[in-house]
């Protein structure tokens, strides 16, 4: 079940609808992206933006958290395509 409470808006664009010819592998593609996904639980969308001010000051007092919360590897500017038309595959 999603948390539909944390009002998160996603833009998707539609390119291209292809016929049934086309191969199933590339029934959906995505061709852009910018930035990472938010991770899950992390307060929504005010939770997020509190989150990415914290991660840009290396002296903030929760710097050292959030890094550990986040698993220490976190890129909020990162966005992998090949990961991403990977798990689009998987539907």
């Amino acid at each position: 079940e999603y948390d539909f409470g944390d009002s998160w808006m996603h833009r998707i664009k539609v390119e291209k609808i292809l016929g049934q010819e086309s191969s199933a592998g590339d029934a959906v593609k995505c061709i852009d992206g910018a930035r990472a996904c938010p991770p899950e639980d992390c307060g929504g969308v005010w939770g997020y933006e509190d989150m990415l001010q914290v991660l840009k000051d290396p002296k903030h007092e929760e710097y050292e958290s959030a890094l550990e919360w986040l698993g220490g590897d976190f890129d909020p500017e990162g966005f992998d395509m090949e990961a991403t038309n990977k798990a689009l595959r998987q539907f």
